[in-house]
């Protein structure tokens, strides 16, 4: 969720503060709106649940993702994520925040897939955003300390 944060702030769009953990889930967080009213926060981390079976069991695999299988899966989240009944509403705005560190999916795939596709509107999430681990730009150099990098974040589109 920090990293989110600092995105967002990187972006100029951060406009809520005071974001705290919610008890009983969900939603995973709530923040104050500068409009005075309460947005919830859901997370739900894409990753193959196959390639991490299989890591636990003492394999080394890495998952392959096609533009179809990510679009899918992405759907899949959201639709899994909407039918949650949200504690504690309500809600101006319900933000599902989808981090992701597969090797397989880059900036370019996301921005390829997200432009050419739209999600269906769900009932209960009103947006929605893919966040990446951050991506070393620069290789380092002796005596100059490394900034820490802004993770990129996706806003899904839906319709």
């Amino acid at each position: 969720m920090r990293d989110f944060l600092t995105a967002l702030k990187a972006n100029g769009e951060l406009n809520f503060s005071k974001v705290r953990p919610f008890r009983p889930d969900p939603p995973d967080f709530i923040a104050d709106a500068t409009d005075g009213t309460t947005i919830a926060f859901e997370l739900r981390e894409f990753v193959s649940q196959e390639a991490r079976r299989r890591t636990t069991e003492g394999e080394r695999v890495m998952a392959r993702w096609n533009d179809e299988q990510f679009f899918h899966s992405i759907d899949n989240i959201i639709r899994e994520k909407d039918e949650k009944t949200f504690n504690g509403g309500p809600y101006s705005r319900i933000i599902l925040l989808v981090p992701t560190d597969e090797y397989n999916i880059t900036p370019d795939m996301v921005e390829r897939v997200f432009s050419a596709r739209q999600f269906d509107k769900p009932r209960n999430i009103t947006e929605g955003f893919l966040m990446m681990d951050a991506v070393i730009t620069r290789l380092p150099q002796p005596g100059v300390p490394i900034e820490p990098e802004v993770c990129p974040i996706f806003k899904m589109q839906f319709h």
